[in-house]
């Protein structure tokens, strides 16, 4: 009867740890691809800068 006490609770806790390292990696993918987007339409609004900006940047130079 232990025996299957023990074989339950590491059953339980491999399930647990197989969860717990599931949902880091999904998170910490989200988290790269999510990172990636936010750069590259952030170095869109940057290259589409209007005229004003741009002789305003230059004159302070």
């Amino acid at each position: 009867m232990e025996a299957d006490e023990v074989s339950i609770r590491e059953q339980n806790f491999h399930s647990q740890v197989r969860e717990y390292t599931i949902c880091f990696l999904l998170f910490a993918v989200l988290y790269i691809v999510s990172y990636f987007i936010i750069t590259r339409y952030k170095r869109k609004a940057d290259e589409q800068e209007d005229e004003d900006a741009i002789v305003n940047r230059i004159s302070y130079v």
